[in-house]
């Protein structure tokens, strides 16, 4: 009994100096919360990018006689626990907004924006508003039921009350995502994904290749099943059917068929017949048959001028790639590729036939390009990232050997090119929300500093010269300029 009674005391003394230190922030906008001290010097910009945008926000569907919405104070966490930023929301029991402190992935520039706490603010403030704002009823329910009631699968009949306190929650992910990206972009001065380039190449391809566009409902069921890049088509198809909406009839109609003002349906396809006066089937049927007048008439400017003459290496399409490395004494690319239906995998591509042969599994692959990865020429082997979702760990793989000779988990390290001149690589390594460029030397354990960009910095597509001499990359600018910046 007095061993059972130790080990209780014992236990209970011992949880506190393993616990995770939590620090808040008190702003006029919200609460902040975040889980590293270094975080703190940061917090002040944050905060201020977070009141522009919730500011402009109000400006935008507070302009109705809704006198019962009171906003809610979203609770903020800022997080640094993957090396790639990103954001999310959650409007249940209240609202709060989670921010991965990390840059953004600009793979094929797939969304491109203005200083990237903006732009993150002012994509998940949306689905704030989306959820949070209701009606005199709906507020009703609120106060009956406590707050915003989220669904416990345990009780069923929760998901009926939870439609009453937030209806429009229960909306696909198209109608979330469509009006959070445009709104990024409007409020960005133009800078998003509502026009950015990616957007316009990957529906200018489906009508090239005369492949069919999902419908309304077929988005939700058969679209996001073979949607292998996790919900990129809700974005994809959202933000180009609310870009018609606007070009077809304007903006004020738009907010009135997003904003939760009395009178309003609560449910987003009945508000939205009774906005554009069509059910919302046909308005998607009429912008396919827009997007496709339009691309069309892109593609016939294309073919104006001669394209390039090209030379397939592979019979069949690889997936995502990652920025492949190419060995001119055996011919071959060495490349990462993440296809459906198959686990992400390192290969080596013969330029000669064509044939891919796997080399290995990579664990945790991004999602347009799986990793990161060099070619150590001295050694005969390729460096690539692996948990590329959270923190990057290194894996090292022996071309002679055939397999993997080195693991090295939470290094963190990103844009990985290796100088075979100078025998060592260089790569970007993110803490903070700061990029750090660091040189690593050919045993992969010795880390040396060389430059740290300015907190928000967006650096990416790093490279190194054939002397070893220079070094290049890409940096993005608050306004979303880019430059190209030489070592």
């Amino acid at each position: 009994m007095r061993k059972f009674l130790f080990l209780i005391l014992l236990s209970v003394s011992i949880v506190p100096l393993f616990g995770q230190q939590i620090y808040q922030y008190n702003s006029r906008a919200g609460q902040m919360v975040f889980f590293n001290e270094g975080v703190a010097k940061h917090i002040p910009h944050m905060a201020r990018m977070q009141a522009i945008g919730l500011e402009l926000h109000n400006q935008i569907w507070n302009t109705d006689s809704n006198s019962h919405y009171v906003a809610d104070r979203p609770l903020l966490y800022f997080t640094d626990w993957s090396d790639d930023g990103n954001g999310g929301v959650n409007a249940f029991p209240w609202s709060n907004i989670q921010i991965g402190m990390a840059p953004m992935n600009n793979s094929f520039y797939v969304a491109p924006s203005v200083e990237r706490y903006y732009h993150l603010f002012t994509h998940e403030q949306t689905h704030v508003v989306m959820t949070d704002k209701g009606t005199k009823a709906d507020m009703g329910w609120r106060k009956f039921l406590g707050a915003k009631l989220y669904v416990d699968n345990r009780h069923p009949i929760s998901a009926i009350w939870s439609y009453f306190s937030t209806p429009r929650w229960y909306s696909p992910r198209w109608y979330q995502e469509g009006i959070a990206c445009f709104l990024e972009t409007w409020m960005g001065g133009g800078m998003g994904r509502a026009i950015g380039g990616y957007d316009e190449m990957y529906f200018r391809s489906l009508v090239y290749s005369n492949s069919k566009m999902s419908s309304v409902v077929g988005l939700e069921s058969e679209g996001t099943a073979t949607d292998f890049q996790l919900g990129t088509n809700a974005y994809l198809y959202g933000t180009r059917f609310v870009n018609y909406l606007v070009l077809t009839h304007g903006f004020d109609s738009l907010v009135n068929f997003y904003n939760r003002t009395e009178g309003s349906a609560p449910f987003f396809a009945t508000q939205f017949k009774k906005t554009y006066g069509q059910t919302l089937r046909k308005a998607w049927k009429e912008w396919q048959a827009y997007e496709k007048i339009h691309q069309e008439q892109n593609l016939a400017t294309v073919r104006e001028l001669p394209v390039t003459t090209t030379k397939a290496v592979t019979n069949k399409a690889l997936g995502s790639v990652s920025q492949p490395v190419y060995d001119a004494a055996t011919r071959t690319i060495y490349t990462a590729v993440n296809h459906p239906g198959n686990f992400a995998r390192l290969v080596s591509i013969n330029l000669d036939n064509g044939k891919i042969k796997k080399l290995a599994y990579i664990d945790d692959p991004r999602l347009y390009v799986p990793s990161y990865l060099c070619l150590d020429k001295k050694r005969n082997r390729v460096i690539y990232t692996t948990q590329n979702q959270c923190y990057r760990g290194l894996r090292v793989y022996d071309l002679k050997k055939k397999r993997i000779v080195k693991r090295l988990n939470f290094q963190r390290l990103s844009n990985l090119v290796y100088d075979n001149v100078n025998d060592c690589m260089y790569a970007f390594f993110t803490s903070q929300g700061v990029v750090h460029l660091v040189c690593v030397d050919s045993t992969l354990t010795k880390k040396t500093l060389l430059y740290s960009f300015p907190f928000g910095a967006e650096v990416f597509d790093l490279a190194v010269s054939h002397d070893g001499s220079m070094l290049t990359s890409t940096l993005m600018g608050d306004n979303g300029e880019h430059s190209l910046i030489l070592f």
